[in-house]
């Protein structure tokens, strides 16, 4: 009788243990679906650049990743206070402006202009 007892009871663990596996294992893939549902040419993105991060094809960082895709807002009140009047010699063009003068000659100009919305 002992040993249906702690046959039973072996069972019972196991299938505890099993199913408090299941729960950690969702709680995990929750935590990943909702990254993925809020914006999921984002996830791939960033699959996609940690990938070629970790196979040496890539010289940009993944965490660098919202600066160099202008996701980043920088407050350049400090600067321009320090600057004075060499601040627009200094911060001659916006992203926008700087983006078209990078692509002169390459890209036909009405092409970059109908790009940046111009």
């Amino acid at each position: 009788m002992l040993a249906a007892v702690d046959a039973v009871k072996a069972a019972v663990k196991g299938a505890l243990d099993f199913a408090k596996k299941a729960i950690e294992a969702l709680g995990t893939f929750a935590v990943i679906a909702k990254d993925i549902a809020k914006g999921p040419g984002r996830w791939i993105s960033k699959l996609g650049l940690q990938l070629a991060w970790n196979l040496g094809l890539s010289a940009i960082p993944p965490e660098i990743a919202p600066y160099v895709t202008g996701e980043c807002i920088m407050n350049t009140e400090r600067l321009r206070t320090f600057l004075g009047h060499d601040y627009e010699d200094v911060i001659r063009y916006t992203i926008q402006d700087a983006f078209v003068e990078s692509l002169a000659g390459i890209v036909p100009s009405a092409a970059v202009e109908q790009s940046v919305g111009k």
